[in-house]
């Protein structure tokens, strides 16, 4: 066979797994969902199905890592600008660009994180925040030579944690907003600081 045609059956193949996978998730919740039913729901036999996967969990795993192995592409930008202070006006490509992912897989981003979902996604995508996080505040603080007011440890947990948030209910609300509009909003939120972005104009 064709290598290309073969590729082309491949992926077909597997987007039809995943499919069937995430479409199960959201009716029956994630734990009821078995390797028989994504066979039934993806029109496929089992011996294809092992052909791809040796299981649910992995199947779920590579869902997981091919999905967030995008953000690499986010961590690739830099928050700190050429001088001693924060430049803000970079966070709105590095956010835009973040929720263009999480855009693009809104679906599987809404289920696994939903109620029945995948218990360590979240964890995982916190992680991958975690890092981004860091190593562009880490790189603030050389830039200034300055220490920290807020333990840097409490810090990313609580901005992880807000950023979190704001995509779980970007993503439950059905993506209402454009990842512009998002990105926006973020970053007045990193600007300003929670306590005075709560504030009022007039």
């Amino acid at each position: 066979m064709n290598p290309i045609k073969e590729d082309r059956r491949v992926r077909k193949t597997r987007r039809a797994i995943l499919d069937a996978l995430l479409s199960l998730t959201r009716e029956q919740g994630l734990h009821a969902v078995t390797v028989g039913g994504i066979t039934d729901r993806a029109d496929i036999n089992r011996a294809t199905f092992y052909a791809h996967y040796r299981d649910k969990q992995d199947l779920i795993e590579q869902a997981v890592s091919e999905v967030l192995s995008e953000w690499g592409t986010v961590e690739e930008h830099r928050w700190a600008g050429s001088g001693s202070e924060v430049d803000f006006d970079r966070l709105l490509p590095i956010f835009t660009h973040m929720f263009e992912k999480i855009g693009k897989h809104a679906e599987f981003y809404r289920i696994m994180l939903g109620p029945g979902g995948y218990p360590g996604f979240s964890e995982n995508l916190r992680d991958v925040m975690c890092r981004l996080i860091r190593h562009s505040h880490h790189r603030v603080l050389e830039l200034k030579r300055a220490r920290p007011l807020v333990d840097p440890d409490i810090y990313l947990s609580y901005v992880t944690s807000a950023q979190l948030g704001v995509i779980i209910h970007w993503l439950h609300q059905e993506t209402p907003h454009s990842p512009e509009y998002m990105a926006e909003q973020l970053m007045l939120l990193y600007r300003l600081g929670a306590v005075q972005a709560a504030d009022y104009e007039g």
